[in-house]
């Protein structure tokens, strides 16, 4: 075995070491939980690979998952020890532990997303809706802070396995009114996707972004982050895209001019990132000569001021300068990618990371549009490497 070879290795057992000892320290402040962990990390240990080194990247995932069960262990309805794995992937096999431990009928795995991408030593309210579902209960009955018709709930059925359980509700309520999947991932993308409050407001907003598809789809992100906090009295009904885009233009111009007080924040858990791109030198048709070699240096590096947000925001011409409280509250992660070559620097992408589950939820290029394909392949190669793992909503990064 090559010494890079043992290095990787051993780099993925110190890795899944980690992630193991952090969940037993938090699992040691309920009662109970500890043993009910220890036992969930045996089986699985035992009967999958989903903790081995190959799993390198998944093991924070996967021991998220389990301690959020072990937290769980006094609503245990069958032990671990009669549980079979499918023969199947990591996703599908937590799915399967969740079902067997919480549900007396199938559940959809989409459902499972509850435990893996659990904050640690935290116990969700969707963690609930999924016990009460297992038990036989309608999705309408259980308190969600939404409105759901029935349609929602019969469609919420076949919601995609990759999707959140929050990001799964808002599917079903968009494509309930006749959404695009475009328009789908476009509102998946922002915080609509992630959180749900205030939706008496939102489900008029995703009425309108419905009513018009002639909205460009880079602008859904703008107008959503333009909207909160939710203004009441703020109404999109009547309004022309016109006319809301305009409201969202001129918020901009106003965050540009606005002073910004320095504020900072601790680094988040993740390396910054280098690389070197080499481009081969293009020849001059003309002076059928080769012209100089334009190699580009690409980073990607944390915002970790008010200032340097207020400064990212007006070159990118974005509004990521409001994420500053989220960002003291360790709430998210700003980083930015650049790229520079021989003619200077540029500013390419902003990225943000939600830190509780480590997980890429916005990507945007200069007036929030996608990144492109050279951009997204870089985002991957970070993300990998940090064990940050990239949202459905921007899997063709790979």
């Amino acid at each position: 075995m090559s010494k890079s070879r043992t290095s990787l290795g051993e780099l993925a057992k110190r890795a899944t070491d980690g992630s193991i000892n952090a969940a037993r320290e938090v699992a040691a402040g309920f009662a109970g939980a500890l043993p009910a962990y220890d036992r969930l990390l045996r089986e699985v240990s035992v009967r999958t690979e989903m903790l081995s080194r190959r799993a390198l990247r998944h093991a924070w995932e996967v021991n998220r998952a389990l301690l959020a069960m072990a937290l769980h262990h006094a609503d245990w309805l069958m032990p671990v020890e009669c549980w079979s794995p499918p023969k199947a992937s990591g996703q599908v096999q937590l799915a399967s532990l969740a079902e067997h431990l919480f549900a007396r009928f199938p559940m959809p795995q989409f459902m499972a997303s509850v435990w893996h991408r659990a904050e640690p030593g935290t116990v969700s309210v969707e963690q609930g809706w999924y016990k009460l579902l297992g038990l036989g209960q309608n999705i309408r009955s259980v308190n969600v802070p939404m409105r759901i018709t029935r349609g929602m709930a019969h469609r919420l059925l076949s919601a995609p396995r990759h999707l959140s359980m929050v990001a799964a509700l808002r599917w079903s309520q968009i494509t309930d009114l006749g959404g695009s999947e475009e328009l789908v991932q476009s509102i998946l993308a922002t915080r609509l996707g992630r959180v749900l409050d205030n939706e008496d407001f939102w489900e008029g907003v995703i009425h309108f972004f419905v009513n018009h598809p002639e909205l460009p789809l880079d602008q859904v992100g703008p107008v959503v982050d333009f909207l909160q906090p939710p203004q009441p009295e703020l109404s999109l009904k009547g309004r022309s895209c016109a006319s809301v885009l305009r409201l969202v233009r001129e918020w901009h111009r106003a965050l540009a001019r606005t002073a910004v007080k320095e504020v900072s924040w601790a680094p988040a858990p993740f390396g910054d990132f280098r690389w070197l791109e080499k481009r081969r030198a293009q020849r001059d048709a003309r002076a059928n000569q080769p012209t100089a070699s334009e190699d580009r240096l690409w980073t990607i590096s944390e915002l970790r001021t008010s200032r340097e947000l207020f400064v990212e925001g007006r070159v990118m011409r974005h509004c990521v300068s409001t994420y500053v409280r989220s960002c003291v509250e360790r709430r998210s992660s700003i980083w930015s990618m650049q790229a520079e070559t021989q003619r200077g620097k540029d500013r390419i992408l902003t990225i943000d990371v939600a830190l509780p589950s480590r997980r890429v939820v916005q990507a945007r290029r200069k007036c929030n549009e996608a990144p492109g394909p050279m951009e997204r392949a870089i985002v991957r190669r970070w993300a990998e490497r940090e064990g940050i793992t990239i949202p459905p909503t921007l899997r063709d990064l790979q």
